[in-house]
């Protein structure tokens, strides 16, 4: 994702705030990404 500074900075920044906001919501300190799934299913 280096290199390219628009997609780079989007990118990051989606990520920075999907991941806070799980992190927010697990309190036991669950991955991201087992939190994104139960959240999808």
């Amino acid at each position: 994702m280096t290199g390219r500074g628009r997609a780079a900075r989007r990118a990051r920044r989606v990520s920075r705030g999907r991941a806070a906001r799980m992190h927010r919501g697990c309190p036991g300190g669950e991955h991201p990404r087992e939190a994104r799934r139960a959240l999808q299913g």
